[in-house]
């Protein structure tokens, strides 16, 4: 049996929900995920973050993976740093921006 594939990022919070970018031309993307679940739950500065936080791990996610990736390969080619140093932090850089939420 075959894993299902998550949405396709980049996610983002809007309007009590994570949402990714419409599909199938659905109007305003498609919900991924409720944040506000009870009606007894008020809008609270902690849900908000909450959900803020979860944007931005997922939509960092394949950049982490993919500057790890890049690290891992060039420290097997014992290329580690010599001709790769600026690629390698610029990535590494790009990528801290992101998962920080500073992009």
């Amino acid at each position: 049996m075959a894993q299902a594939a998550h949405t396709p990022t980049p996610w983002k919070f809007e309007d009590e929900y994570v949402r990714a970018d419409a599909l199938n031309g659905d109007e305003g993307g498609n919900i991924v995920a409720d944040v506000y679940t009870r009606p007894s739950h008020s809008h609270s500065p902690e849900m908000e973050a909450n959900a803020a936080f979860i944007v931005r791990a997922v939509n960092a996610h394949d950049a982490l993976v993919e500057a790890l990736e890049i690290m891992v390969g060039s420290y097997e080619d014992r290329q580690c740093w010599p001709g790769k140093k600026d690629v390698l932090l610029d990535k590494m850089n790009a990528v801290l921006a992101l998962a920080k939420g500073d992009t």
